[in-house]
């Protein structure tokens, strides 16, 4: 659910269902759906934020990132062939997207790569992801490897500017970090320890 003020409107994704953005008036008035027209239907449409006068939709199973006008229509894609796009945040004018397969992109307002953080191209095929089996079949949390990101589910932006990451895994796994600084990032939750983030995965183009 995304309030947009500016709008007078409250906006609600439809991800796991019809793949729609619903769009409702302050008061609670039905003013009708978002579709992704000439450019195909949404596929788990999750994520949205406001930026100035548009909202920008992760549209997740499509990999691609839209923009949509305040009467709900595509304007346009802002990004595509993302890593499964499901969590957003504003960072001044940087677009912080947490990407459910194992990475975390900072793309510009154009939709532009400017950092990768913790990508895993291995992490989707182990057998039980986003968690892991034990020797007995049994549902585990993984061990994931320091220097990378296992299944972004939620961002968010600190005061201090830090980015925060909580990860869809049994137990869950949180993960702040610093993009400006040069030095480890850590994580919270399970276990304090140092992760490195510099980008050492491919996070796309």
């Amino acid at each position: 659910m995304l309030p947009l003020p500016d709008f007078g409107q409250v906006w609600v994704s439809d991800g796991y269902g019809a793949g729609l953005v619903h769009r409702y008036s302050a008061g609670g008035d039905y003013l009708g759906i978002g579709p992704a027209g000439r450019d195909g239907a949404f596929r788990c449409p999750q994520a949205m934020v406001q930026d100035g006068a548009r909202v920008i939709l992760a549209d997740r199973e499509n990999g691609r990132l839209v923009t949509l006008d305040p009467a709900g229509q595509l304007v346009g894609r802002l990004a595509d062939r993302r890593r499964g796009p499901n969590c957003l945040v504003l960072r001044d004018e940087t677009l912080v997207v947490g990407e459910l397969s194992a990475s975390v992109a900072l793309l510009d307002p154009d939709g532009r790569l400017v950092g990768c953080y913790g990508a895993d191209d291995a992490a989707v095929e182990r057998l039980g992801w986003p968690n892991a089996l034990s020797p007995g079949g049994a549902t585990i949390a993984p061990q994931v490897p320091a220097e990378q990101f296992n299944s972004p589910h939620a961002v968010a932006v600190d005061t201090a500017g830090r980015i925060h990451v909580v990860e869809w895994v049994v137990g869950g796994r949180h993960v702040r970090f610093d993009p400006d600084e040069s030095g480890p990032a850590t994580v919270l939750w399970p276990a304090p320890v140092d992760v490195c983030t510099s980008p050492p995965g491919r996070c796309g183009a």
